[in-house]
């Protein structure tokens, strides 16, 4: 076994890491995790320009593809030299990184790859050093941490999400994994979970009974993963046993897996509205989230169900047709910025998604919050955008 598999193996060890990450740190990067999420002042921009200047100048020393990319774009490095230059950073669609694997000659073992859930129909895989897990751990940790969602006193945890076995190297098993340690674990259970043939599997009836079990307990519950498993499990419960009745200091927190289900719920459908409706949780206490394991900054929900920008992230909206930024409240493609995983070459990412950026929410909090208001049409970005798809292919077939 690795040093990375070692780390992985040794969950306690990659959260004493992850938890001194800044503390008299020499590099830009692990310098951001001192910094407020919710005050993103003058200070914060000139630290994350200069952590993506780091992490660009790691990409394109190691990624060929990078490196042409820069050239095909009319870019280089030295040019930028100030935050607004963000925007002039040549991004890659993560269309591109669902179709193609991009393979670094620098990078030496150990490394990681790590799925994407895969449910549009395309997995990105994406490499992983132990400086980027390090820090992507430290990410969620940090930004739960500044939602109060940490705390001391033990939770029964219902996963509804893959189980270690059945997870078959998936980024959102992780991350259900690091949440978990956010407060000390009375009992696990994996709602998704491989069968005697070796299959995955939903285990609805488990979980309803789990959850059951927890809920007479009076400990605080956490039900963590997808969001259609998550709606499945306490639509059960309450059609089996009523009221899904929740410990105080109890939290839905999802995200993800939602795409290929979305069809089942219609267009009107309130995440909110329908698990209140089944439950005594109140909205408050169900906090969606928003990543992409090609861009492993989180998004999470405040007590208002708004996702905010952190300070180890940027987003930009770019007009669907002149890829223009676009102000705040106009929808547009979601541009996502992060220099904290430095082993793939995805620090500037053009998603699919459509959304929009707004400021002065209701909980208080300062900054930048997104809403995500559907999936977008990468084909009308790459009519407009710079052509890495396009590159890729051309260099493929030469090949």
């Amino acid at each position: 076994m690795n040093q990375l598999n070692n780390l992985m193996a040794s969950p306690q060890l990659l959260l004493a890491k992850a938890h001194i990450l800044g503390q008299n740190s020499d590099n830009a990067v692990d310098r951001l995790y001192q910094f407020d999420s919710f005050n993103k002042d003058e200070k914060w921009k000139t630290a994350f320009f200069a952590a993506m200047r780091e992490t660009l100048h790691i990409q394109y020393q190691d990624y060929d593809f990078y490196r042409k990319l820069m050239r095909l774009a009319d870019c280089e490095l030295a040019s930028f030299q100030c935050f607004e230059d963000l925007l002039s950073i040549p991004y890659i669609s993560s269309s591109v990184l669902k179709k193609y694997t991009l393979s670094s000659t620098a990078l030496e073992a150990p490394t990681l790859n790590i799925l994407s859930s895969g449910t549009s129909g395309q997995k990105a895989e994406i490499t992983i050093d132990e400086t980027s897990l390090v820090r992507i751990v430290a990410g969620i940790l940090k930004v739960y941490g500044e939602f109060g969602l940490a705390s001391p006193e033990p939770a029964n945890y219902l996963f509804a999400g893959y189980s270690p076995d059945a997870s078959n190297g998936a980024g959102t098993a992780g991350t259900d994994s690091v949440v978990s340690h956010l407060t000390p674990s009375l009992a696990n259970f994996y709602a998704l979970d491989l069968d005697a043939q070796g299959r995955t599997v939903f285990l609805l009836e488990q979980a309803v009974e789990t959850l059951r079990a927890y809920v007479l307990t009076a400990k605080p519950i956490r039900i963590l993963g997808f969001l259609h498993y998550s709606c499945e499990i306490i639509k059960a419960y309450h059609h089996k046993y009523g009221e899904v009745k929740f410990p105080d200091d109890s939290y839905i927190l999802s995200g993800g897996g939602w795409k290929e289900f979305a069809h089942l719920y219609g267009e009107d459908f309130n995440l909110y509205a329908y698990l209140t409706r089944f439950s005594n949780m109140p909205a408050s206490a169900i906090r969606d989230s928003y990543s992409l394991v090609e861009h492993p900054a989180l998004y999470v929900a405040c007590e208002k169900n708004k996702l905010h920008v952190s300070a180890l992230a940027h987003v930009v909206i770019r007009d669907l047709r002149s890829m223009e930024e676009l102000a705040h409240g106009e929808t547009g493609l979601v541009q996502l910025f992060t220099p904290i995983l430095q082993s793939y070459p995805s620090a500037s990412l053009l998603s699919s998604d459509l959304g929009y950026l707004e400021q002065h929410c209701a909980c208080g909090r300062v900054g930048d919050y997104l809403t995500i208001t559907g999936r977008g049409g990468s084909k009308k970005a790459m009519s407009c955008a710079l052509h890495a798809e396009q590159y890729l292919a051309k260099d493929h077939h030469a090949q």
